[in-house]
């Protein structure tokens, strides 16, 4: 019954979405200033988070990545690094 009163009108929806917004901005904040103190990882609170709130592009792209095979997924991860490594030795003014 509330569900239906909640899809009926359209405001409910607006501020369930404004407050995900809320929650996002908020430890969007914190984990860059962790990140920012400690020179990295705003990834270890804010992927979860996204996950947790169910943003339909994480999904997808989390959804992708499980179906990659591991060696596969190691073999471009270490051709991407190697090439990162190539190009910035290359870059002098890097």
């Amino acid at each position: 019954m509330v569900s239906e009163v909640i899809a009926a009108n359209p405001i409910f929806v607006f501020y369930e979405h404004r407050m995900d917004q809320l929650i996002l901005l908020f430890f969007s904040f914190l984990a860059n200033l962790f990140s920012a103190f400690s020179g990295g990882g705003a990834g270890l609170i804010q992927l979860p988070l996204l996950l947790f709130l169910g943003l339909p592009g994480v999904i997808l792209g989390a959804s992708f990545i499980l179906t990659i095979p591991d060696r596969s997924a190691t073999l471009a991860l270490g051709v991407l690094t190697l090439g990162l490594g190539i190009y910035s030795l290359t870059r002098k003014q890097l």
